[in-house]
């Protein structure tokens, strides 16, 4: 598939509703995975009930550094934003991943409703302490992305964008780096420094 096709199924993906299929598209075309069949599950933590309906794995992947990957949606109960509760968002997956022994996950939240959606990329980190082996989520509000029919998405059609040319799977690594928005504002001002110099001697 062409850089052009590609660039096209991430607009579309990004600049509307949440759609299933456009989003299955997205994974199987853009970070090369292999999508699954798999129904939704309503079996939800009690502790989540009141918010969430359901979850849908896409897909399931190992990547060359063998760290174990997840891609899945969950749907919000209409009555909320899945704008908000970004950190109810991350513990639900993080209770998610430490069942499945996964590494990371790349999540879709949303509700039939909402014109607009949050994706969002969620890993457990291990470091080692003075009181042994500790785990670290990585930031709810870093890593993510707000999207859908009206809302202003360039930065992230500009960070999936840089995946057109990838011929393998993604790994985990670098499905973070996409997600990396310090990066992008750094980039961001050390361009408006650049422009603002050319105009301060013009």
């Amino acid at each position: 598939m062409n850089i052009e096709n590609k660039q096209r199924i991430i607009d579309n993906l990004f600049e509307n509703k949440f759609n299933l299929d456009n989003f299955k598209e997205f994974v199987a075309n853009i970070l090369n995975f292999r999508v699954e069949n798999n129904e939704e599950s309503p079996k939800i933590f009690a502790t989540f009930l009141s918010y969430i309906i359901s979850y849908q794995v896409i897909s399931n992947y190992t990547d060359i550094e063998k760290n174990k990957m997840t891609v899945m949606c969950v749907k919000i109960k209409e009555d909320k934003d899945p704008i908000r509760a970004r950190v109810k968002q991350r513990e639900f997956i993080a209770k998610l991943l430490r069942n499945s022994s996964k590494d990371g996950a790349l999540v879709v939240f949303y509700n039939e409703d909402s014109l607009h959606w949050r994706m969002s990329f969620i890993r457990l980190n291990y470091e080692f302490t003075m009181k042994g082996i500790e785990e670290r989520i990585t930031p709810a509000k870093r890593l993510s992305y707000v999207v859908g029919e009206g809302e202003a998405c360039k930065t992230a059609k500009d960070q999936f964008y840089t995946l057109a040319n990838l011929k393998e799977s993604i790994s985990l690594n670098k499905l973070e780096e996409v997600f990396a928005l310090e990066k992008v504002t750094k980039d961001f001002f050390e361009e408006y420094k650049d422009k603002y110099e050319e105009i301060k001697k013009y």
